[in-house]
């Protein structure tokens, strides 16, 4: 079976993580032949570097992805998130159509051209597949897809994670981190605010990875821009911030807690879930991130989070074989 994995993307965060991780650890079997499919970009050099067969186009659209179903002619396309789903579904593909929502957009929680759009499409695909319950629960049309639909958690490869985490890091060591590319979503002022109250209160250091520009001049703060390798900066983090504005599951929070890295996040979405036992890390307010940070910097402990659920890599890849073979 010819799988082609269509994102509309042309970077590297975690829905793309997912899509690779997904061919990585299905690509020695004989029953696929993978394509990823998405927007020109950083994401190439990822792909080559991976040695994952691609086809990359300039733009993502129903021409575009159109053209590609007529080139690479795939029996199943897995499209990740909303956008490729849709584009997927009115092209009139015959072949199975996995719809994978990795992100719980605020728009998909309330009726909108978007939401009637995707549930008047969802009548062609043939799995839905949600990465957190909160993704799920909470998307307006939930009653429309609940028969194809599931939930399935991310996962990480700790010892993965951990290996690379070895790898030399020349930006030092920091009491404070934030990981994630500079959008609306992940919610960079609120850490810069964090930052700057605690350092009224405590010398501290803290470093942002991800991409994108935001002004930190008042503050001292390490800017490492993107990162190919972020586990080797992350583990020399007492702690990390997380304050997103919405989620859908969160895998940055769990490799975190692979590195035995605290994170102190907002609870929305995945993170919910992931912290539904340690509600001591989830924080509402500035002055609740303050509090807390600055009682786990006086008194330095391993996470108590459970993570175990989101290691199982046998689980995780057979459930995707069993959707693909259905």
């Amino acid at each position: 079976m010819k799988v082609l994995h269509l994102l509309s993307s042309d970077s590297f965060s975690g829905a793309e993580n997912v899509a690779i991780s997904i061919i990585e650890n299905l690509r020695d079997n004989d029953n696929y032949e993978f394509v990823y499919v998405s927007k020109d970009g950083e994401i190439r050099k990822v792909l080559d570097e991976k040695g994952i067969n691609h086809h990359l186009v300039s733009e993502i659209n129903l021409k575009s992805v159109k053209k590609i179903i007529e080139e690479e002619k795939p029996d199943i396309i897995h499209a990740h998130d909303y956008r490729a789903s849709t584009f997927t579904a009115l092209t009139g593909f015959k072949g199975k159509i996995i719809s994978h929502i990795h992100n719980n957009w605020p728009f998909a929680k309330k009726w909108n051209k978007y939401t009637i759009i995707f549930k008047t499409v969802s009548r062609k695909f043939d799995n839905i597949v949600f990465v957190s319950t909160a993704t799920f629960d909470e998307a307006v049309y939930k009653k429309s897809v609940e028969e194809k639909s599931l939930v399935l958690p991310n996962i990480i490869d700790k010892e993965k994670i951990k290996k690379l985490s070895q790898e030399t890091n020349e930006y030092g060591k920091f009491d404070v981190g934030f990981i994630g590319r500079i959008t609306e979503q992940k919610n960079p002022e609120q850490f810069v605010r964090i930052v700057e109250k605690i350092s009224e209160k405590k010398n501290v250091k803290a470093v942002m990875i991800g991409a994108g520009e935001i002004d930190t001049k008042k503050l001292d703060i390490k800017k490492t821009g993107y990162l190919e390798n972020p586990y080797r900066v992350l583990k020399d983090c007492k702690c990390v911030v997380m304050p997103s504005r919405w989620e859908g599951f969160g895998l940055t929070a769990i490799e975190c807690l692979s590195l035995n890295v605290p994170v102190f996040n907002s609870g929305v979405g995945g993170l919910s879930e992931i912290f539904a036992e340690n509600e001591e890390y989830i924080c509402k307010t500035d002055e609740e991130y303050i509090e807390k940070i600055l009682n786990y910097l006086e008194n330095p402990e391993k996470p108590k989070v459970n993570i175990d659920r989101f290691t199982d890599k046998k689980a995780y890849y057979g459930k995707i074989k069993e959707l693909y073979e259905s």
